[in-house]
């Protein structure tokens, strides 16, 4: 019996295929990939920077928001009671003389018709002698918010920070539930 004797040889790698070219165009594929992402990367770059300086959707944003905040389309257990050209009228002398104590009488009266919140949408700075009343009335409801305003922008573009508040006086702001 006679045994024959196979060698094996080991497989070829890649590098000693007989195709002399598909070393060249397996870096010509990785050269394509690589132009692809780039070119992908700069388009959407490019998109994102003519989005942010034209800001297309700048008025379908308006439209809804103008859709949204629709006269009557708020929730129904919010009030706002403002001061009108009537009530300028009617209170001419109790606004000129004595606002503070009107004040506090709407505080008072909107507590007791069952205001969980108030917000005082009128800034008020300087001191009064009738700031215990209104100070007392914001105490009782311990409800109120009341306003401040910025004076001093940070002057950073972007930036709504300010670097001085101008607010209440101090009786007023120890007796408020929350300045803003």
């Amino acid at each position: 019996m006679t045994h024959i004797i196979h060698t094996l040889k080991p497989p070829r790698r890649p590098e000693q295929s007989l195709n002399p070219f598909r070393s060249r165009n397996r870096s010509q594929r990785q050269g394509r990939v690589v132009t692809g992402t780039i070119l992908v990367a700069a388009t959407g770059l490019g998109l994102i920077a003519l989005f942010w300086l034209f800001q297309p959707f700048q008025n379908v944003q308006a439209g809804l928001s103008d859709i949204l905040f629709q006269k009557g389309a708020g929730a129904s257990n919010v009030v706002i009671a403002q001061i009108d050209d009537k009530t300028i009228q009617e209170y001419q002398t109790q606004l000129t003389n004595s606002p503070r104590t009107l004040h506090a009488k709407a505080i008072t009266n909107l507590k007791a018709a069952g205001a969980r919140l108030i917000v005082f949408d009128i800034l008020i700075a300087d001191p009064s002698p009738e700031d215990a009343t209104l100070a007392d009335a914001i105490k009782q409801a311990g409800n109120v918010i009341l306003e401040v305003a910025g004076t001093q922008p940070s002057g950073a573009a972007g930036d709504n920070r300010f670097l001085a508040i101008l607010g209440p006086p101090e009786a007023l702001r120890t007796a408020a539930f929350d300045l803003g």
